[in-house]
């Protein structure tokens, strides 16, 4: 299927991934982008580290490269192709940020007003100071969280499976999360009863923020979670195959999850599968999203184009800035609202400038901007445990390829 893509030219390209399509050479990277790039990702599923993956890149709004590889089902030999369907995990965030951000925008929201305009039951809560189990004691809220905490991280609330702190032990005792509860109500009403990790503003962690985000965002707008961003961000951008709840006739199309365990790769229930999607449980603002590379890429690409795509525009480009402004207190991560900002590429060897931003999910579902050589990179696939070395390794290459080869080298001075 991938061949017919790349041999249908830039019409039949438009048609499946929404953007232009130009050779690599056109756009400044080296003729075989492609061919590294894929030869990359096939290594890694001979050596049975990911069951299959697909790379999409594009430059200055034009797809150079897509690329698929491996298995999206192992045991029946169903191949990945452009259209796979993958189980976003936390690049969800970059989604439910966006549309809070949009209503920032429109003035239903104020980015530094409490939370608790719109879920009073976080006037509520209290803060971890000391002690365990019944010998816990906590202090009140120094300042209300506000709806930036809740986009940077900085609120307070964490995942009850990242750690083994008295907080972390509680949230795991008495099942706080999404996946348990009925509503979002239910959910808020648990959470609050756990108190935070640390005074909102003061840290960063990773955790519940964007699952309350979302019950802020829905509240503000007065409709349903998933309508808003169905209403707001994905019908504007013409995006027809990221949802919550995959509909029957594209289960095939969806990767099933799987864990490298003991060397071996082992499947998990097909993520977005109807035991997935029949679930009481609310869409989640963390972590409920599937997608193509294709939709996703467009929403990137919008948000590269400082809020707007085709004409149709989403957010102000004042907004889109913000974005990509660390909000986290010195000694943290460099995070902004709803992505990871690129401080230091010497660490982390992506050969990226400062200044990029994107986020990832837990399958190894990645993606970056990058504003100064104005790149948008996908890279799937779905394979736990998390890890960054995938991402990294195909950024490595995007970049390494790219030498603006389209253009004549520059006469330095003095020479003839």
């Amino acid at each position: 299927m991938l061949a017919a893509v790349l041999a249908g030219g830039a019409a039949a390209a438009q048609d499946r991934y929404g953007l232009p399509r130009a050779a690599p050479e056109a756009e400044g990277f080296a003729p075989d982008l492609g061919a590294r790039l894929r030869g990359a990702m096939q290594a890694r599923v001979d050596q049975g580290l990911i069951p299959g993956a697909l790379m999409a890149v594009a430059r200055h709004g034009r797809v150079v490269a897509v690329e698929a590889v491996g298995w999206a089902d192992v045991a029946h030999h169903r191949p990945v192709t452009p259209d796979t369907i993958y189980r976003l995990f936390s690049s969800t965030k970059a989604v439910t940020a966006a549309a809070a951000l949009q209503l920032a925008d429109r003035g239903v929201i104020g980015l530094d007003e409490p939370a608790a305009r719109w879920l009073p039951a976080l006037a509520e809560l209290r803060v971890y100071a000391a002690g365990d189990g019944e010998g816990m004691t906590t202090e009140p809220l120094a300042r209300p969280i506000t709806v930036r905490d809740l986009l940077a991280h900085r609120a307070g609330f964490t995942y009850g499976a990242f750690g083994d702190s008295p907080v972390h032990r509680l949230l795991r005792e008495r099942q706080v999360g999404m996946g348990p509860v009925a509503s979002r109500e239910e959910f808020i009403a648990r959470l609050v009863q756990v108190p935070l990790l640390f005074q909102p503003g003061t840290r960063w962690e990773y955790g519940v923020s964007h699952d309350v985000l979302a019950a802020v965002i829905e509240k503000a707008a007065g409709m349903p979670f998933e309508a808003v961003l169905q209403r707001n961000i994905f019908d504007p951008l013409g995006l027809s195959d990221i949802t919550f709840r995959v509909p029957e006739n594209k289960q095939e199309r969806l990767a099933i999850v799987y864990v490298l365990k003991d060397g071996k790769l082992e499947s998990r229930a097909r993520s977005g599968a109807p035991q997935f999607a029949a679930r009481n449980a609310p869409p989640s603002g963390g972590g409920g999203l599937s997608s193509t590379a294709a939709d996703f890429l467009r929403f990137a690409q919008m948000l590269l184009n400082g809020g707007e795509l085709e004409g149709v525009r989403l957010m102000s480009p004042r907004t889109v800035d913000m974005i990509k402004v660390n909000q986290v207190p010195a000694g943290g991560p460099s995070f902004g609202l709803g992505v990871g900002i690129e401080a230091d590429p010497a660490a982390t060897l992506t050969r990226g400038p400062v200044g990029s931003y994107g986020w990832s999910g837990a399958g190894q579902t990645h993606f970056w901007i990058d504003p100064t050589e104005r790149i948008v990179g996908i890279f799937y696939t779905a394979a736990l445990p998390y890890t960054i070395d995938r991402d990294t390794e195909m950024r490595t290459i995007v970049y390494g390829a790219l030498h603006d080869w389209h253009r004549p080298p520059r006469q330095h001075a003095g020479m003839d």
